[in-house]
């Protein structure tokens, strides 16, 4: 419970809207990395073989 406290604090003066919709592009983007990432290291394997 303390710890979830210290969090709000941080973020005084942003509404939860916006730290979700910061939240949900950096998960957003992340994924877009990961599917990146993915799809070169297969393009790798296939030019290896």
């Amino acid at each position: 419970m303390a710890r979830s406290g210290r969090r709000d604090k941080r973020n005084v003066g942003l509404p939860p809207i916006i730290l979700s919709v910061i939240s949900a592009e950096t998960i957003h983007l992340n994924l877009k990395d990961n599917l990146l990432h993915n799809v070169i290291e297969i393009y790798k394997r296939c030019s290896d073989k």
